[in-house]
């Protein structure tokens, strides 16, 4: 099953915290979903935490707006919007409990924490 993983400091697009696949190899429809989202939910125009159907994607995110950082994550539709929810919910816990500076955390780091972060799906 395909999926992709994004944490976004604020609105920094081009320069994610994680970003697996990266813009370029990203379905232009769906980065621009995702940017759309981060950006309502960071500036307080639409919820902090939802999913959305994108095309053949279905897309969550959850921004943790104390420190202005977003966990995203898209699925193809067969994942239930529960799994994606409780994935995007594992996810920034792992973040928060193993990063130091949730802003700024080292780089190889944030990518163990995504890998050993299983998704129900998986399961």
């Amino acid at each position: 099953m395909d999926y992709g993983v994004w944490i976004f400091r604020d609105d920094e697009f081009v320069d994610p915290i994680y970003a697996e696949p990266e813009q370029e190899d990203t379905d232009p429809k769906l980065w621009e979903i995702i940017c759309e989202s981060v950006i309502e939910a960071f500036e307080n125009e639409g919820p902090r935490f939802d999913t959305v159907e994108v095309g053949e994607w279905r897309m969550g995110w959850k921004l943790h707006a104390r420190t202005g950082v977003s966990v995203v994550a898209a699925v193809d539709q067969e994942v239930s919007i529960t799994d994606l929810k409780q994935f995007l919910t594992d996810l920034a816990q792992r973040y928060f409990d193993e990063v130091d500076d949730a802003r700024f955390p080292e780089v190889g780091g944030v990518e163990d924490i995504v890998v050993d972060v299983i998704p129900p799906w998986e399961e």
